[in-house]
């Protein structure tokens, strides 16, 4: 069974929909608009801190490779002396490279243009290897890419996986090359990016107590709404279900006799417009009942006569629709039978031609026959002109004449 609902319920629903949809609204927008901006803050932070590490790193390669430069000129002033070999003055610059530290992680590595490794402090156990087939799990052949950045002068940058030094599982890494050609020598600095992730991870953190928190705000905003708006609703209740029963009094009263609404005991302007709608109607209703009543006596009059006529052209309409229905009859019958009556009158008259010598009893039998068809004949005729009604010619006549 449906539950029927009062203005008053409609009302306070109405009312919660106009202060819970707009709050939905309200936090469903400040919640996003929050994570767009954390969304768009994470990425310029991302791009900052890539920018300034591969800045960091750049600048470590160019210090290093300036040093190097500058040791090489100073080898060169040994060699002519011949105080001591080449080999171990590459030896004591690499071992005082591997010794160079920055930021927090970072350290440099020296490789061949073959892809022996050189250098690299934090990972000694590949010092003297060749790995420039070694692959990261992406399948990314790290030294042969590095051989590809030193090709450009300037040095360059490239993105695959590695081991951090304190760590088994690979991270991102992003590594500044540049070459040596004088002595074949690729010298690298790497920063791993997923550092930054964990900065992103904290502020992603407090994102969400913020959030919470902003929650929480519109909870006890929306507490205080619905006991405001209820306060509310129960007032403009009160006042519309005592308009309503004054209206449903009145109407009940208004059955038998004739009051009107007194307008000054509303309080809502809607009811009171429509109180004064409600009395001109009831002026308007006692007027036309007084109009009434004088046309009602002479509207019976009329209706009486009216009703006589009536009456009698509906007796002249059934005696005509019955003539007609007795028309439509006698005109199918005449049809029906005429046909067979006019193939025996043929074969009467056949039977009279072939049977030339017949005896007296056959010739009585066709006139018999002929007879008997000449007054069906005649009395199919007389039915037709009964269901045409066929207006009587009345003449003077002498019956005696007609009975002879």
């Amino acid at each position: 069974m449906k539950t029927r609902k009062s203005i008053s319920r409609i009302f306070y629903f109405n009312m919660m929909i106009a202060l819970i949809i707009p709050l939905v609204v309200i936090s469903i927008f400040t919640i996003s608009q929050t994570f767009i901006n954390f969304k768009q803050e994470s990425k310029e932070i991302r791009e900052q801190y890539i920018n300034h590490q591969k800045t960091m790193i750049k600048n470590e390669v160019y210090k290093v490779c300036d040093f190097i430069e500058f040791e090489r000129l100073l080898i060169e002033n040994y060699l002519n002396e011949k105080i001591i070999s080449k080999t171990d003055l590459q030896q004591e610059i690499l071992e005082k490279i591997g010794k160079i530290r920055f930021g927090e992680n970072g350290y440099i590595f020296v490789v061949s243009y073959d892809g022996v490794t050189l250098m690299n402090d934090t990972q000694r156990n590949l010092i003297g290897k060749n790995i420039w087939n070694l692959e990261d799990p992406n399948g990314v052949k790290v030294i042969q890419e590095e051989r590809k950045a030193v090709e450009n002068p300037e040095g360059d940058f490239i993105h695959y996986v590695w081991n951090k030094p304190t760590e088994s599982s690979p991270s991102p890494k992003i590594s500044f090359m540049k070459g040596i050609p004088e002595w074949q020598w690729m010298i690298g600095a790497g920063v791993y990016v997923d550092e930054i992730d964990t900065i992103i991870a904290q502020k992603r953190a407090l994102l969400g107590e913020e959030i919470k928190v902003d929650l929480l705000k519109f909870g006890f905003l929306f507490v205080f709404l619905t006991i405001l708006f209820t306060i509310i609703a129960k007032r403009h209740s009160i006042k519309i279900k005592k308009s309503i029963q004054m209206f449903s009094t009145f109407f009940q009263k208004a059955e038998i006799e004739h009051i009107q609404i007194n307008i000054n005991n509303l309080d809502i302007p809607e009811f009171k417009t429509l109180a004064v709608n409600v009395n001109h109607m009831i002026k308007q209703r006692n007027k036309a009942e007084e109009e009434l009543k004088k046309h009602r006596d002479h509207l019976e009059e009329l209706v009486k006569e009216r009703t006589e006529e009536l009456e009698e052209v509906h007796e002249q309409l059934i005696r005509k629709e019955r003539l007609a229905v007795l028309g439509q009859l006698s005109g199918g019958v005449g049809h029906d039978l005429r046909n067979p009556l006019g193939v025996i009158s043929n074969s009467v008259f056949y039977l009279n031609m072939k049977l030339k010598d017949k005896d007296e009893k056959v010739k009585k039998h066709l006139a018999l026959l002929k007879r008997e068809i000449e007054r069906s004949e005649n009395m199919l005729s007389d039915l037709l002109d009964f269901s045409r009604g066929n207006l009587l010619n009345i003449t003077e006549t002498n019956v005696n004449t007609l009975i002879k």
